[in-house]
């Protein structure tokens, strides 16, 4: 699961890039889910205690879903 911050093309004289490119932030596996709402649950995923964050072309993405923000409990 990955969050998209910005999609964008870099200038010709960077390379030819056959899609846009897009600036993504990973998040954790879906590995558990809330047993009230049956969503399943996420963090964000760091590496070396900053986030992990990618340029990826868009072509790479499989489907989209909705990420809803926790508000405690």
């Amino acid at each position: 699961v990955a969050q998209v911050h910005m999609i964008f093309k870099l200038p010709d004289h960077f390379g030819i890039y056959l899609h846009p490119l897009a600036y993504i932030e990973w998040f954790t596996s879906l590995h558990h889910h809330d047993t009230l709402t049956g969503l399943y649950l996420v963090n964000c995923s760091t590496q070396n205690c900053c986030p992990n964050v990618l340029v990826v072309s868009v072509d790479h993405f499989v489907h989209m879903c909705h990420l809803q923000g926790s508000c405690g409990r």
